[in-house]
């Protein structure tokens, strides 16, 4: 039996450019500069025609203040440290390099977002200001190796770290395995691997979100992601089986999380498990 990965990716690649200038992120509020007169609003009575007035109105103006921030993250330990909400770019530079160190791979930006990509293998590094897809492009084009994007940072707010989690499954035995919570696609893979313990066991390693498996009726294992749930991963990796096999060849049979233990339990078909 031949088990082969068929998954469906798409990726936007957008052009790469250096801007020719940076636009900082910006935080506005309405403030109040001062006050107008106060206004009549009516009188006492017909009579006297003793005017009433209202409270003074205040007066307000936009002030917006520029906000910068930067991240770095340390190859070895993926472990990263991010800065937000500064005043001046070069303190917020500062403030990661002296908390994370000099080796560590950092970027500071006056754009909204600013996103820094890895090699699997924690050589090289990428950047982008613009979206995850260019920073992996640069990482791809310094000589990186399956580079991902691994943080996600904002110059007005906090950076998230982008886990991988992996699903394993053995089309033979039924027999599966998952991973969560990994800084590294191969180490994910790996883990799920271990988990299924099986000698035909299939991994599936995905970035953020859910990943689920469909299984053909030839042995046939097809991949899928979802930022929604583990049934709509399910689902998306179920449509790429039917789109080639048909809709009466193919069901789930497994699905994970990147950030926790799979919930979701698939009705799996068991005359679908090939034997050997």
């Amino acid at each position: 039996m031949t088990l082969r990965y068929l998954a469906l990716i798409l990726v936007a690649f957008a052009a790469f450019a250096i801007p020719t200038e940076a636009y900082a992120s910006r935080i506005c509020q309405d403030v109040q500069v001062g006050e107008n007169p106060p206004q009549i609003i009516g009188f006492e009575n017909n009579n006297n025609n003793k005017p009433i007035y209202g409270p003074p109105q205040p007066i307000y103006e936009q002030q917006c203040t520029w906000k910068y921030g930067a991240a770095a993250l340390d190859p070895s330990t993926r472990v990263f440290t991010a800065a937000w909400n500064y005043d001046d770019i070069d303190a917020a530079k500062s403030y990661v390099i002296n908390q994370c160190g000099s080796h560590c791979a950092w970027t500071s930006f006056s754009e909204d977002f600013a996103y820094i990509a890895m090699s699997d293998d924690d050589r090289i590094s990428g950047y982008s200001t613009t979206n995850s897809a260019d920073a992996e492009r640069d990482c791809t084009m310094a000589g990186g190796v399956d580079c991902a994007t691994v943080v996600a940072a904002s110059s007005t707010g906090a950076a998230n770290y982008w886990y991988f989690g992996a699903i394993a499954y053995d089309a033979t035995t039924g027999a599966s395995g998952a991973a969560w919570g990994y800084g590294r696609r191969g180490e994910a893979q790996k883990a799920a691997m271990q988990s299924c313990a099986a000698a035909g066991c299939w991994a599936y390693a995905f970035q953020t979100g859910h990943g689920g498996m469909a299984l053909a009726d030839d042995g046939t294992i097809y991949g899928g992601w979802s930022a929604r749930n583990e049934e709509s991963a399910g689902k998306v990796a179920l449509k790429s089986c039917e789109k080639e096999k048909g809709k009466k060849s193919c069901s789930v049979v497994y699905t994970g999380n990147a950030l926790a233990a799979p919930k979701f339990k698939p009705k799996v078909d068991k005359k679908k498990q090939k034997k050997d």
